[in-house]
C-alpha cells in the first residue's frame, strides 16, 4: 500500500487501511465519499498528494465549524494542485456567521472545483487571493446570494470561470480583478440579469447556457473599452427546438450599430 501513487474509487467510502499507515507516494485520490470526521482523521496520511477529489457527506449533526475544520486539514496539503470538493446534499441552506478568513485553501492550488457548500459570495475573497489558481468551477450552489462583486486585484491568474446552478443575479468584478480571464461560462443561472466584464482584457469569450434571457441582453450591451472584443455564445433548450446564437460584444460593434441606425457606413476598426 505504501507504494500507491493513484487511487480512484468512484462512489466508495474513504477508509484507511490502518491508523498508522501513511501513503507518502500517493499523488492522486479521486472519486471517494468521506465524512468530515474521516477527512479530519486521515488527511495527514497523504502528505504529497497533488489531486484530491472527494464528496463530503454531511449529517444533521455536523455543524459549520466541522466543515471549516475539514477545509483547514485540506489546506495543510502543501503539494495539492487540484481540489474537487462536493457536498452531497447541496439543497441544504446554512446561515453562516463565521468570518470568511477562517476558510483556508492550499496556496498552491491551480484548479478548484466546489459544489454544494452554500457559502455566501463574500467568502470568495479567500479564493481570490490564491496566487496560482487558473481554473475555478462553482456548481450546485457552491455559493449563494444575488450579487458577487469580486474584490479589486483578486483572481489574478484565473483564465476559466464556470458558474453552474446558481441564484446569482449580478456578476460584477471590480477593476483589476480577473485580469487574465479568457472564458466565462454560466449555466442554469435562471435569475441572472446583469453581467460585467473585467477591464483591461484585450479579448475573451462568454458562454451562457440556459440562463435568464435578460442576461443575454446584458451581454449584448456590455460597455467595453475601445478595441476589446468578446465572443458570446448563448444557448437555450427551453423552447421546442434548442437554439444557439453567437455575437460579438465590443465598443466597435456598439459604435457601428449606432452608425447603421443613422444611415452611416460601419467603421473597419483599423
Amino acid at each position: 500500500m505504501k507504494e500507491l501513487e493513484h487511487i480512484e474509487i468512484l462512489g466508495k467510502s474513504l477508509v484507511a487501511p490502518c491508523h498508522s499507515t501513511s501513503l507518502e507516494k500517493l499523488s492522486t485520490l479521486v472519486g471517494v465519499n468521506a465524512s468530515i470526521s474521516t477527512i479530519l482523521e486521515h488527511s495527514w496520511k497523504f502528505p504529497c498528494i497533488r489531486k484530491l477529489g472527494v464528496q463530503i457527506e454531511l449529517t444533521p449533526y455536523d455543524d459549520h465549524n466541522d466543515l471549516l475544520s475539514c477545509f483547514g486539514c485540506i489546506s495543510r496539503l502543501e503539494s495539492l494542485e487540484i481540489l474537487k470538493c462536493s457536498i452531497t446534499n447541496p439543497v441544504a441552506k446554512y446561515d453562516y456567521v463565521f468570518p470568511s478568513s477562517l476558510i483556508i485553501f492550499p496556496r498552491g492550488l491551480k484548479k478548484l472545483h466546489l459544489s454544494g457548500m452554500s457559502f455566501p459570495w463574500e467568502y470568495m475573497d479567500v479564493i481570490g487571493s490564491l496566487p496560482y489558481l487558473i481554473v475555478l468551477k462553482l456548481r450546485a450552489y457552491a455559493f449563494r446570494g444575488s450579487k458577487w462583486e469580486a474584490q479589486e486585484g483578486s483572481f489574478m491568474k484565473v483564465k476559466f470561470l464556470l458558474i453552474e446552478d446558481s441564484d446569482l443575479v449580478q456578476w460584477k468584478p471590480r477593476t483589476g480583478s480577473f485580469p487574465e480571464l479568457k472564458l466565462l461560462r454560466m449555466k442554469h443561472c435562471y435569475k441572472l440579469e446583469e453581467i460585467h466584464w473585467p477591464s483591461k482584457i484585450s479579448f475573451g469569450a462568454m458562454e451562457l447556457e440556459n440562463c435568464n434571457p435578460v442576461a443575454v441582453a446584458s451581454a449584448k450591451q456590455l460597455q467595453l473599452s475601445y478595441g476589446i472584443d468578446i465572443d458570446v455564445t448563448a444557448s437555450s433548450s427551453f423552447d421546442e427546438k434548442p437554439i444557439t446564437i453567437k455575437f460579438k460584444s465590443s465598443m466597435m460593434s456598439l459604435i457601428n450599430g449606432l452608425r447603421l441606425k443613422h444611415g452611416l457606413r460601419p467603421r473597419s476598426g483599423k
